[in-house]
């Protein structure tokens, strides 16, 4: 019989993972991001359409995040920057930040709203003029797995 427990998917913003790599009940604490979840039709909409266009070339949205993102923060650094990870099933996951040592998440995790890597991200990523986009923001195992979920049962997690 395995004593192997299963890896929490999903766990609430202010209830942060261990630093990645550290061992835990003689497990490796996995990567987890610290990201919002939404479909694209809703992400085009909140960083104005004016500002996308459309080619079907992921980096291309990482640019358009990337410049909004630059224009509010510049004292985070490249590698820290936001993320907008599209998945196999076309939703996003908006990343803010991962539970690597270089983000210094568990700091950083008790000031949310105000934090500077935190609110650049939703500025970039046009979260800021959303609340129902702002109960998404979750620690996600990464990478994420094809779930097929929808916002309302991310939002759902306590």
């Amino acid at each position: 019989m395995s004593t192997k427990t299963k890896r929490a998917l999903i766990l609430p913003a202010d209830q942060p993972p261990p630093l990645e790599k550290t061992i835990v009940n003689g497990r490796r604490t996995p990567t987890y991001a610290l990201a919002w979840f939404c479909d694209p039709e809703r992400l085009y909409r909140n960083l104005g359409r004016a500002e996308i266009e459309v080619t079907g070339e992921p980096w291309h949205l990482w640019d358009v995040v990337s410049n909004r993102y630059w224009r509010f923060e510049d004292n985070c650094g490249y590698g820290l920057s936001p993320i907008p990870h599209q998945t196999d099933d076309g939703n996003f996951y908006l990343v803010a930040m991962f539970n690597g040592a270089e983000a210094n998440h568990l700091e950083r995790i008790k000031d949310i709203a105000n934090d500077p890597l935190i609110q650049g991200a939703r500025i970039a990523m046009g979260v800021d003029g959303d609340p129902e986009l702002e109960k998404t923001l979750k620690w996600h195992l990464w990478p994420p797995r094809v779930l097929h979920l929808k916002m309302e049962d991310v939002a759902a997690v306590q």
